[in-house]
């Protein structure tokens, strides 16, 4: 079930945390099992949270981008609630360290690795 939070303006995507929490209350109140987000802002936000915790309670395995701010970058959210999401990242061919992403903040050694 693709739900469409962001609008597109040329390259780039934009929304509110509202827009995403609005996707998000409607994917888990019909039918969804997995919610994928690759998407994250930089703040945290209690409407993003809420609708997080209640799809997680609903029993919605939720999967979120960690982000590409690079190391060091705070963390991005949804991503960040890691009590409802599970934060994935890249890595390089050679399992190294992407060099656009918050790996060590949110995944640190709780990441898949091959």
């Amino acid at each position: 079930m693709p739900v469409k939070v962001l609008a597109s303006r040329g390259q780039v995507a934009s929304g509110s945390y509202a827009d995403i929490a609005d996707g998000i209350y409607f994917a888990a109140n019909n039918g969804a099992h997995v919610i994928n987000m690759s998407l994250g802002g930089p703040s945290s936000s209690t409407t993003l949270q809420d609708a997080v915790a209640y799809a997680y309670n609903q029993g919605v395995t939720i999967v979120c981008s960690a982000g590409n701010g690079g190391v060091g970058a705070p963390a991005s959210f949804p991503a960040a609630y890691n009590a409802y999401c599970i934060a994935v990242a890249a890595t390089r061919y050679d399992k190294g360290q992407g060099r656009l992403l918050h790996y060590r903040q949110l995944c640190g050694r709780r990441c898949a690795r091959r």
